[in-house]
């Protein structure tokens, strides 16, 4: 899977999301910051008020924004990254896109939103995580 992408070459570098104004970045369209905002805002109306309708709201916005931040994402990154997820070993994949600190789980996997100290220090490169029995014996 991964080996007709071993010649691609692509930025892994998200820096800008969070930047005001219009993205000089190709991986972070306008589209996105702008759905960003908007899913982070009905995310935390859905918070505030334990509302079904407003859940489904900010979970529906959320989708159109993974739709739209997939389009900008190199194909090489997205093929990677699945190729990794389905590795034993592999336990955790943090890069500019995901934060997926259980691969052997289908729900761990989140947005970088670029918040946390965790995240922001992904927004640039991709870090993985192997557990190697023999390593610790």
């Amino acid at each position: 899977m991964l080996h007709r992408h071993a010649h691609s070459k692509s930025e892994i570098n998200r820096i800008g999301l969070l930047f005001k104004g219009h993205s000089n970045n190709p991986y972070v369209s306008d589209a996105e910051k702008k759905l960003r905002n908007e899913s982070l805002a009905l995310q935390a109306h859905a918070n505030n008020k334990s509302d079904q309708e407003a859940t489904q709201a900010a979970r529906n916005k959320r989708n159109e924004r993974v739709e739209e931040m997939d389009k900008t994402q190199p194909k090489v990154m997205s093929a990677l990254r699945e190729g990794l997820r389905i590795q034993p070993v592999v336990g955790h994949l943090l890069d500019p896109w995901y934060i997926d600190l259980n691969t052997h789980s289908n729900t761990s996997r989140s947005i970088n939103e670029q918040q946390s100290k965790t995240e922001q220090g992904h927004a640039h490169h991709l870090h993985i995580t192997i557990r190697e029995p023999k390593i610790y014996e």
